[in-house]
């Protein structure tokens, strides 16, 4: 029996960066491989289809301008947009149905957390599995562990399967028995090539923002909200002032006009490093903002799911200095393509930052291995090979279950 290739992803169209990257990789990927790609687009997201119709997906507008807001975006409570939220997916469980079936759909993927409850009873009703590509880890706030309990139950009578993208985003699940797999993901690494930018252009790029010719240039890739680090990045960036160490930080990131990052520029003022820090804003083309960078930054303070920002940069061949917390402790080997922090506060990071500093004649090495670990274990066409791999075991044991009964 040949592994079935037909597929129904669940997507809002509207996902932020890390996401719709992940979204990409499955619908180009996959289409190339064979697969005939169907996507429901829940809100809209008219961008997203236009994308992914260009990489060969078929796609169904499910509900065009409905709201689906998020819990922590609701003024109302969390409670209430959640009811909310759960109102409006349950008016589409009955088109996602038919939708499914229609297309003979054989299994359904899905990524919003949220989304799940939804998807997981249109995988019933068509009697196919349901594989949840986890963004993030599953929250501990909500009362009664309810949340992991209803994964459990999903897994054991909606045929749920969640694809964790680190051991750290896995263990968040809990104990509770859940069929569940580790998935790391992967990137284009044609995309992520360091040889397709000039090293001469990457020079003037840096020459015409203005960055000191003579320190090093530290690339941060991330939203500009606290628990990405920015702060605690600006503290240490003071303790190593007065020793002398004046580093250049390209600042790659949105949004910039945003008490946060005012608050931030005020502290930098403060702490005479103003000059150090380059904001760019959000950037859409940012392989050559890698290619200006000596060393890739990663500083969330709170344990990282997964790190497309880590794994992106290493592509390009730099190495990255990281929170070890979650994701980059299973993607960077310190030492070897990075260095990895032990504490989210400014001392730590500081120290951290004085040992990348002080392996500074090992760049270009670290860089190198940096790169073959991304083409050994996190391309996009590695991370499609697991995927298949899991569909295929979970095949063979639902014939194999079909056969003992």
């Amino acid at each position: 029996m040949t592994q079935q290739k037909r597929l129904l992803f669940i997507a809002s169209g509207t996902e932020g960066y890390g996401v719709r990257r992940v979204w990409d990789s499955l619908v180009g990927g996959l289409t190339a491989r064979g697969y005939t790609v169907h996507v429901a687009l829940l809100t809209g997201g008219a961008g997203a289809a236009q994308g992914w119709c260009a990489m060969g997906a078929e796609i169904t507008q499910i509900a065009p301008g409905a709201s689906l807001q998020n819990a922590g975006e609701a003024r109302w409570g969390k409670a209430a947009a959640l009811g909310s939220r759960a109102l409006t997916q349950f008016r589409m469980i009955g088109r996602l149905t038919a939708l499914a079936r229609n297309t003979a759909a054989d299994r359904i993927v899905v990524q919003s957390p949220l989304e799940v409850p939804m998807a997981a009873l249109v995988a019933r009703r068509c009697g196919i599995p349901l594989y949840w590509m986890m963004p993030n880890g599953v929250s501990d706030t909500y009362p009664l562990d309810i949340n992991r309990r209803l994964y459990a139950l999903l897994g054991r009578r909606a045929n749920l399967v969640p694809l964790a993208n680190s051991r750290y985003t896995l263990g968040t699940l809990g104990s509770r028995a859940v069929q569940a797999e580790v998935l790391h993901l992967g990137i284009d690494i044609q995309e992520f090539f360091p040889g397709r930018w000039d090293p001469a252009a990457a020079a003037e790029l840096r020459r015409s923002l203005g960055l000191r010719g003579d320190g090093a240039v530290l690339g941060l890739f991330a939203r500009l909200v606290p628990n990405k680090g920015l702060g605690v990045l600006v503290e240490a960036l003071g303790l190593l002032a007065a020793e002398g160490h004046r580093p250049n930080v390209l600042i790659c990131g949105g949004p910039l006009d945003s008490s946060f990052v005012a608050s931030v520029r005020s502290r930098a003022q403060e702490l005479g490093v103003s000059e150090q820090l380059f904001f760019q804003g959000p950037i859409q083309d940012i392989g050559p903002w890698y290619a200006a960078s000596d060393i890739i930054l990663n500083t969330r303070l709170d344990p990282e799911p997964f790190g497309l920002s880590v794994i992106e940069g290493m592509a390009m061949a730099k190495p990255v200095l990281a929170h070890q917390a979650g994701g980059p402790a299973e993607t960077v080997l310190d030492g070897k393509t990075g260095w990895l922090i032990t504490a989210p506060d400014p001392a730590s990071f500081a120290a951290g930052m004085r040992r990348a500093f002080a392996d500074r004649p090992r760049w270009h090495e670290m860089g190198l291995a940096a790169r073959a670990q991304v083409e050994r274990n996190f391309s996009e066409d590695k991370m499609l090979d697991r995927l298949e791999a899991v569909w295929g075991r979970a095949e063979r044991g639902r014939r194999g279950t079909a056969g003992v009964q």
